[in-house]
């Protein structure tokens, strides 16, 4: 693990991904609600470490 880096950045280095949509809204300032989703993945003999980062988070689904 590299020093002084959060385990999650670490994961969404290697096996993740950051994942924005725009989503037509007239009720929306410009029109649009954007959308952010983060998403890390992992085999399902490592799935511990997912459901450790869950813990950690607080947020998201395994």
């Amino acid at each position: 693990m590299r020093q002084g880096v959060p385990i999650s950045q670490v994961f969404l280095d290697g096996d993740g991904s950051i994942i924005f949509q725009l989503k037509p809204r007239r009720d929306y300032g410009f029109g649009y609600q954007i959308k952010a989703t983060v998403s890390f993945y992992q085999k399902r003999c490592h799935r511990y470490i997912l459901e450790w980062l869950n813990q950690q988070i607080g947020l998201g689904a395994v």
